[in-house]
């Protein structure tokens, strides 16, 4: 589900998949083995745009902020990383 967190903010399988740093295949790929895990259709997909189905605004509305939450700790741990490698390069 964190690939298609990103979905409908940008409307466009091209820029979540830029956002998400994965190709457009593997991120299609991933949401169609989710809808088929969950035997629903999750996103509506014309040639212009891509929006949430009721499924699809349902999962968005209680996972989202949970992603959110989960990549602002993965951003935190990064910048821990990151903090002690500067200083063990100090020594």
């Amino acid at each position: 589900m964190s690939s298609s967190h990103g979905l409908p903010r940008e409307e466009s399988f091209t820029k979540a998949a830029a956002k998400l740093g994965v190709s457009q295949s593997a991120l299609s790929q991933t949401i169609r083995g989710l809808e088929e895990r969950l035997g629903m259709r999750l996103l509506t997909k014309t040639t212009r745009r891509v929006s949430p189905t009721a499924a699809g605004e349902r999962l968005l509305q209680t996972a989202g902020p949970r992603f959110d939450e989960i990549q602002a700790e993965l951003a935190a741990l990064s910048a821990m990383r990151d903090e002690k490698s500067n200083l063990e390069l100090a020594k």
